[in-house]
This record gives C-alpha cells, structure tokens and sequence, in this order.
C-alpha cells in the first residue's frame, strides 16, 4: 500500500512539473508576441483603419496596395518600378498615400530601418505618376505614427501626425478635384 502511494505521489509531481513547464512557455511565447513589434505596426495600422472607417461615402480607403509600373520611373537619380504603401485615400480632393509607423524610441535611435521618409515619397510619387497626373488629382503623403519616428528632413513634403489626427487632416482639403464617379474609378483600379 505504501509503495502503491508513492508511486502515485511520484507521478502526481511529475504530473505538476510537465503542467508548469508547459504554462511557462506559454506564458513566455504571449510575452513575447506582446512585444513584437509587428504586433505594434499591426495595433496601429488597424487603430488607423478604424478612425478612417468614418470618413463621408464618397471617400475610398484602400489597404496594402502594391503598385508596379511596366516601365521604371527615375526618382531622385535612382530607378523606381515598385511601391507597397499601407493605406491610400482617395477623395475628391485629391489622394492620401500613408505610412504607418509604431516604432519604439530604442528602435528609432539604432537607426536601422529604411527610411520612413524616402519609403512614403517614393510610394507618392509612383501613385501619383501612376494615377494622379491622368486625373490631374494632387497627391499627398502622410506618415501616421503611434510611438516614435525619425526627424522629419527639412526638405521633406510628408505630413506627419499622430493616428488620431490623420482623419481631420484628410477632411480639411475642401476643394473638389474630382466627382465621385473618377474617384470611385481611381479607387477600383487601386483595389485591383
């Protein structure tokens, strides 16, 4: 009977040990996908995504769109033939390319990254040889950001704003560029 007992004592530990052990890497894999900075970026972009949700009907959010032109394009003496951008807005004021970023402020000062700057004119001015000048519709460029982001160059045409601000900058432009069948048009051919 004794022998019986310990052994079920024996198994019991044992039982409790594999239990914890197992707890403890999941415990540590959580943390660690809540520190990951993809979860960050991803966080941000859907926080952006969210307040855009709310922007007037004939506004068009697109995101994740890749742009790829048959002929490359030269941009500040270097060959240009693709962009990915995050969002793009098209209204009838023009189009919105935007850049979300949510960068820690330790990720910022080791300064290895492409350059947000460069990353968001490049993806502007490709949308906008692509689309913007057959429409003769301005095109911008925005960075929203959460955290931390480079210094903005002195030379840089981007916008740069905190997530909640992007919606309220978009809907400042009044002038109408464009009726809402063009920009139902342009919002379809980047979709596709």
């Amino acid at each position: 009977m004794q022998k019986a007992l310990e052994e079920v004592q024996k198994n019991v530990n044992s039982f409790v040990e594999n239990k914890c052990r197992k707890m403890k890497y999941n415990v540590n894999l959580l943390q660690n996908v809540l520190a990951s900075p993809d979860l960050a970026g991803a966080t941000a972009e859907l926080e952006l995504i969210e307040s855009l949700r709310t922007l007037p009907d004939n506004y068009y959010v697109i995101s994740d769109v890749r742009l790829k032109v048959n002929r490359f394009i030269r941009l500040d003496g270097q060959w240009l033939g693709s962009a990915q951008i995050d969002h793009v807005v098209v209204s009838p004021s023009g189009i919105f390319v935007i850049e979300v970023k949510n960068w820690s402020k330790k990720f910022v000062q080791n300064d290895d990254y492409f350059d947000p700057y460069q990353q968001v004119k490049r993806a502007r001015y490709l949308c906008y040889k692509c689309i913007g000048e057959r429409y003769n519709l301005k095109t911008r460029s925005i960075i929203a950001y959460k955290g931390f982001i480079p210094k903005k160059p002195p030379d840089s045409q981007t916008k740069v704003l905190t997530i909640g601000k992007v919606k309220g900058y978009i809907l400042w432009f009044k002038e109408s560029n464009a009726n809402d069948q063009v920009v139902k048009d342009i919002a379809n051919r980047l979709a596709n």
